[in-house]
Parts: structure tokens; C-alpha cells; sequence
């Protein structure tokens, strides 16, 4: 306005405001500039394994045969997926012929997350085994009860059946009661009505 006039008010309410809206835009522009330009200059590192794939049930898993190197820049280790969809060892299977297998489910902590599989929990309690005792790894990071049941019954479904002994030994322990009338096996022992509630001997 001229000297010594007065702008209206609505003029002087509209500038600071677009003033504000352009500060605010610059802002905007500077933050996603820098990132972008970090980004560029130094990436960071991967920390996801690429060993994933989607199924139906549980709506993700192993995938058979994978391999990866994760490099974070502070841990690197590497995995490898047998061709079941397990996490395994980088030199190869224990020597011996086992006869006996555990079953390990779990989450990242059976999995190893972090570590090569010989340094895993599961590893060292794999290595205090006898010779004829196998470990299958289906732990996978992120699994809970509700995937560990669905790994739990195809595994099952996929496993050879059991030997059967002509003359299974007997286990001393006492019966429990819920099977009550009714034979059963466990472990290759086997307990009858006259063992009911007893200590076999």
C-alpha cells in the first residue's frame, strides 16, 4: 500500500501464512533430499536374509536350497537350506549313520539368527549327542505355537515310520493313568494293562 496507508487485514493475515506454507515446503524438500543423498553416499548394510519364501500354511518358510552371506558391517554369517526347507551345517552333516532323530522347533533362537550354524545353540547341543542321534533344525525367525504346529504335523506326516522291535524293552516308570486300560508305546517301550499305575521293572 502507499505511505502512510494501512494494508487490509485479510493481506496481512494471507503473508505470514505463505510464508509458512513455502518454510514448510523447503523443510520437506531439504529432509528428503538429505536422505536420499545418505542413501546414496552410504547405504546400509542388509540385515535380511534373503532365504525366505511364501506358502499357504504357515504363509511363509525356508526356502529349499538357499544360500546367503548377511554382511551387516558389524556381524557376517551364512546360511544354508537343505533341500527339506532346514537350516544346516556349512560343512556338512555329523559322521555316523543315525538311528535316532530330534525334532527342533523354534523361532530365531533355534534358527541361529546371527550366527553360522555351528556356533547356534542348537549345533553345540547337536555336538553332545551319541554318534547315532540326528538333529533337524525347522526353527525359522518370527514362528510361533501356531506355525510350530502346522511344521509339527507335516514333519511328522513326511517322517518314516517307526521301527517296531519283536520284543521292545521295558522302561522303568510308572504308568501314567490317562491311558488307563489301554496299551501304548513310547520311546520303543511298552506298557500293558498289568504295568497300570505300577513301577515296571
Amino acid at each position: 500500500p502507499p505511505p502512510g496507508e494501512v494494508a487490509p487485514a485479510g493481506r496481512r493475515v494471507r503473508r505470514p501464512a505463505a510464508r509458512a506454507e513455502l518454510l514448510f515446503v523447503t523443510l520437506v524438500v531439504c529432509v528428503v533430499g538429505g536422505e536420499g543423498a545418505l542413501a546414496l553416499l552410504s547405504p546400509q548394510a542388509r540385515s535380511v536374509p534373503h532365504v525366505y519364501e511364501e506358502r499357504a500354511e504357515p504363509s511363509y518358510g525356508l526356502r529349499p536350497g538357499a544360500e546367503d552371506v548377511v554382511d551387516n558391517q558389524e556381524t557376517r554369517w551364512r546360511i544354508r537350506i537343505d533341500d527339506q526347507g532346514h537350516r544346516v551345517r556349512l560343512r556338512g552333516a555329523r559322521q555316523g549313520a543315525p538311528r535316532r532323530t530330534v525334532l527342533a522347533l523354534g523361532d530365531s533362537f533355534a534358527f541361529g539368527y546371527g550366527v553360522d550354524y555351528e556356533q547356534s545353540f542348537l549345533a553345540l547341543f547337536e555336538d553332545s549327542l551319541p554318534a547315532d542321534f540326528a538333529l533337524v533344525n525347522a526353527g525359522v525367525p518370527g514362528y510361533g505355537p501356531r506355525e510350530y504346529l502346522s511344521v509339527l504335523r507335516s514333519e511328522l506326516a513326511r517322517a518314516p515310520p517307526p521301527r517296531r522291535s519283536a520284543s521292545p524293552p521295558t522302561l522303568a516308570t510308572t504308568s501314567p493313568t490317562s491311558f488307563a486300560g489301554e496299551p501304548f508305546a513310547f520311546e520303543g517301550a511298552t506298557w500293558s494293562r498289568k504295568r497300570q499305575g505300577s513301577r515296571a521293572g
